[in-house]
């Protein structure tokens, strides 16, 4: 596997870019374009855990505030990220976000004030398709 640096040029346009990494489904990345010029930030996959006491309670009302707040912080945020989607369960919300690191994880759930219990890099994604390898 090609390792990109963080911050990389590659070709002049988004397309080139994607025609040369589109090969590496494993690879999540943001195109930035700045000033004419055009950064790769290699990005990566994370879970988040985070102890929320009556989550599974919550209205539909509070569930869009929350999801509105988490919104709003990943566009102030000025930063590649993604948040994909969560899980509640009980007590705990299960989040899958994508981020250049567990920094700008913890620096979103810093600024939407979001508990955060752990934080694990996601390293493989397996599903029943798998067994086709």
């Amino acid at each position: 596997m090609q390792q990109l640096p963080r911050f990389c040029k590659i070709g002049n346009s988004k397309n080139t870019i994607r025609q040369r990494l589109s090969h590496q489904s494993h690879l999540h990345f943001s195109i930035l374009n700045h000033n004419s010029s055009i950064k790769i930030i290699c990005v990566k996959k994370f879970v988040i855990e985070r102890n929320f006491p009556g989550v599974a309670n919550m209205t539909a009302e509070e569930i869009q505030s929350l999801s509105k707040a988490s919104n709003d912080v990943i566009e102030k945020l000025d930063k590649p990220y993604t948040w994909v989607q969560s899980y509640i369960t009980g007590d705990k919300m299960y989040c899958i976000h994508i981020a250049e690191s567990e920094d700008v994880i913890r620096e979103h759930a810093k600024l939407g004030r979001f508990p955060i219990n752990t934080i694990s890099e996601i390293k493989i994604i397996i599903d029943p398709s798998s067994a086709n390898w």
